[in-house]
């Protein structure tokens, strides 16, 4: 993590990996495009502390598979202290056009954004679980208190 200069109080971070690329596309989708077995992401992770909140935002881009340098994924996760005790975590996500696809090729902008919503989705219960078996551990350690993470 290095301190960004462009915006004060902000850590940032870069993560390049090769991952598989998921096979199950609709067939009018698959006639259109050729996907390769693996891919690289690119992760640009951005990490700001306020008084009482925690953000954590990570622009995902994946420019080896079909018109991938039309898109980049964000997601956005949000901590904060409950006054009651414990943890709200939120998450949510947005795919960001940011150059159109050519014409004709609309079937892959919806099958993506509907791909990359629900695979998203579903890692919003395993990081609760992940944070609440965090906090248990903690707890054990010694701490006073356990907060509880609720996703929304």
């Amino acid at each position: 993590w290095v301190c960004s200069s462009r915006v004060e109080g902000t850590c940032v971070r870069v993560l390049k990996y090769t991952v598989p690329v998921p096979q199950d596309v609709p067939r009018a989708v698959a006639v259109l495009i050729n996907l390769p077995e693996t891919t690289r992401i690119t992760v640009t992770y951005h990490l700001c502390k306020y008084v009482d909140e925690i953000i954590l935002i990570a622009q995902i881009s994946s420019p080896g598979v079909p018109f991938g340098e039309n898109f980049r994924i964000l997601e956005f996760y949000s901590f904060r202290k409950l006054p009651g005790g414990g943890v709200e975590a939120r998450k949510w996500v947005e795919v960001n056009w940011v150059v159109s696809l050519p014409w004709g090729f609309g079937p892959i902008q919806t099958f993506a954004e509907k791909k990359i919503l629900d695979d998203c989705s579903q890692g919003a219960g395993p990081l609760a679980r992940f944070l609440n078996e965090l906090a248990i551990e903690k707890l054990r350690e010694g701490s006073s208190t356990v907060p509880h993470c609720e996703v929304q």
